[in-house]
């Protein structure tokens, strides 16, 4: 017993450094979240990116709440351990320091009567060898020894107790610590919960939604048709001698222009060569990085979505008992003759 109360102390100053660890590990999530929902306003500002700007969005969402969760965790491991561990820690000193001192003062009591009676035996036993009578002494120290077997029995009686009481007062105190880690638990068993059940249900959406990255979105090829339409349709203007450089030619129709693409124009074309990927000399840009070295990474992750697409497309036609057709032949036109019209 004079053991559990230092480790416990141990214990409880262990827990305060977890606990500040974790309450770091919160506070750097939230910059971390912070800059994940930055990197969806990005993502929502592009017309081919939009969806994954949402996706994003929910990322952030998703672990904020899991993280609200984590804080909870928290608090009842302040509260309901941390805090009533120094409470007990504090009264089960004074308590153990009085419950000691009153066995010790119980046992030399009886273990002061024990000597006191042994004592007097043998001071009558020396009496009765230099007696003319010793017979005379005889009932006096059957008293004696009897007195001394029930003084025996007595101590004896109180270091069981003793012994029996300090188990079970070390047992509620083992037992206290674990009830406390169970509430612990309990909590914890919350946290992993909440957070399995809002992974599971988002992460599926959030994996097709990146499955194929190098198909755009309906609206970003929308936009970029018209663009090239747009392009297509202006007409040259040529000066005529005489003629003010400021007036169009006679029938020249200004062509109207998609809101989406009016910032794209004003920004000197670099708007449609952000939709379609492509930077000074043709060469993509990926993330930012210009150049075919700066998109190795990306071009090996989207060569690999590719193939797992093709190798999932084979799998449907060898198991799926049926027939691909090409767009062409469900037409009800020769395929040959589709691509080769005349």
């Amino acid at each position: 017993m004079e053991q559990f109360n230092p480790c416990l102390r141990n214990f409880i100053a262990m827990g305060k450094s977890y606990e500040k660890a974790l309450t770091s590990v919160t506070f750097a999530a939230k910059g971390y979240f912070d800059a994940l929902v930055r990197m969806g306003e990005m993502a929502s500002e592009s017309q081919g990116s939009k969806d994954l700007g949402e996706v994003l969005f929910q990322m952030a969402e998703v672990h904020r709440q899991i993280q609200i969760q984590l804080e909870e965790m928290l608090k009842s491991f302040h509260n309901e351990l941390l805090t009533e561990l120094e409470k007990k820690v504090e009264l089960d000193a004074r308590y153990l320091n009085a419950a000691l001192k009153k066995y010790q003062t119980e046992h030399k009591s009886k273990g002061e009567s024990l000597e006191k009676c042994q004592a007097e035996l043998k001071k009558l036993r020396r009496k009765s060898q230099g007696s003319k009578h010793p017979s005379k002494y005889g009932d006096k120290e059957m008293q004696y020894v009897e007195a001394i077997s029930n003084k025996q029995s007595e101590l004896d009686n109180c270091i069981a107790e003793g012994y029996k009481h300090a188990l079970s007062e070390e047992r509620r105190r083992y037992c206290f610590l674990v009830d406390r880690q169970c509430a612990v638990a309990k909590n914890s068993s919350v946290y992993h919960g909440k957070g399995k059940e809002l992974l599971t249900q988002k992460l599926p959406a959030w994996q097709q939604a990146c499955a194929e990255p190098n198909k755009l979105p309906d609206r970003a090829m929308f936009l970029a048709q018209q663009m090239s339409g747009v392009a297509g349709a202006m007409v040259p203007i040529t000066h005529h001698p005489g003629m003010p450089l400021s007036e169009p030619l006679a029938g020249a129709k200004t062509l109207p222009v998609p809101p989406e693409l009016a910032a794209l124009r004003a920004s000197g074309g670099m708007g449609q060569q952000r939709l379609m990927g492509g930077v000074d000399g043709g060469m993509p840009a990926m993330n930012g990085t210009a150049g075919a070295h700066g998109g190795e990474d990306y071009q090996q992750w989207m060569e690999g979505k590719v193939a797992q697409g093709k190798a999932s497309l084979q799998t449907q036609r060898h198991g799926g008992g049926g027939v691909l057709q090409h767009p062409a032949c469900a037409q009800g036109r020769p395929r040959q003759e589709q691509d080769h019209p005349e």
